[in-house]
């Protein structure tokens, strides 16, 4: 069974929207504050957080982090999804300082080891590289091998999204 968490009720109608057409039915929809889940402790066996970390200020993801901890099951795995600043290179760092576009927040390398305290990082794997879909346009093997190497470090570092998977110690 999955639940599907939000603060808002619009992004709970879309998420049951997309359910709908494609059929999904054993999902329940349920607005809760991150911050303070409705379910017990070691509830869950996977918690995915998608489209959310990059709206929330540094100083506040430890309290998300612990809230998502104490609703997984021990041995549970945990996936964070982060914007990274260093993406392309300098992506993040020439929209956020030289052409003042505001990206929300990014996960620097640095905050990593603090942010997943008590949980064992199994993995960090970029999604998506700049400009590779016009690059698979025109030869998606080649592309199809750049994309490999965003899927462990250093070449994590370049990709615009970051996913951290980690697992939740044994008592």
């Amino acid at each position: 069974h999955v639940y599907g968490v939000d603060i808002t009720e619009n992004m709970l109608g879309q998420a049951r929207k997309k359910a709908e057409v494609n059929g999904i039915k054993n999902v329940q929809f349920e607005k809760a504050n991150a911050r303070s889940l409705p379910y017990e402790n070691d509830t869950f066996d996977v918690i995915v957080s998608l489209r959310f970390f990059h709206h929330v200020p540094h100083k506040y993801r430890r309290m998300y982090i612990n809230e998502m901890k104490r609703v997984l099951k021990p041995n549970g795995i945990l996936i964070l999804e982060f914007k990274n600043f260093f993406y392309g290179g300098i992506g993040g760092v020439i929209k956020h300082y030289v052409l003042n576009i505001p990206g929300g927040y990014y996960l620097w390398p640095h905050q990593i080891s603090g942010l997943f305290r008590g949980l064992r990082i199994r993995k960090i794997v970029g999604l998506y590289l700049p400009y590779l879909q016009k690059l698979a346009r025109k030869n998606k093997k080649f592309a199809f091998n750049i994309l490999k190497i965003t899927r462990c470090f250093p070449g994590n570092f370049l990709s615009s999204d970051l996913y951290v998977i980690c697992e939740k110690m044994e008592r």
